[in-house]
């Protein structure tokens, strides 16, 4: 499921950087990219939790450490490239 809510994220993010680009206003596309990117960081942990209540602490040891990295960073790109299409906003108000 987050792999899901992930590719949602960088599509919306992308698109969010087209219509920028495209003079066009990327407010819902701006808002539907934070959101995915929120839902991914649940639902990965809400993962993560599944394998702690069974148990499986080998799972744990496979995939947290690299992709609690991947997550960082990608979570980090989604607030920049968001953030990005913000500052027009914030110069004409400022």
């Amino acid at each position: 499921m987050w792999m899901i809510f992930g590719i949602g994220a960088v599509v919306s993010g992308l698109l969010n950087l087209y219509f920028y680009f495209q003079k066009r206003d990327p407010k819902i596309l701006r808002f539907i990219s934070l959101s995915f990117t929120a839902l991914t960081i649940w639902a990965f942990y809400s993962s993560a939790n599944a394998w702690v209540v069974s148990g499986d602490y080998s799972a744990l040891q496979d995939v947290l450490p690299n992709t609690t990295n991947a997550l960082l960073i990608l979570t980090l790109m989604s607030v920049f490239i968001n953030g990005f299409t913000l500052k027009d906003n914030f110069q004409r108000k400022f």
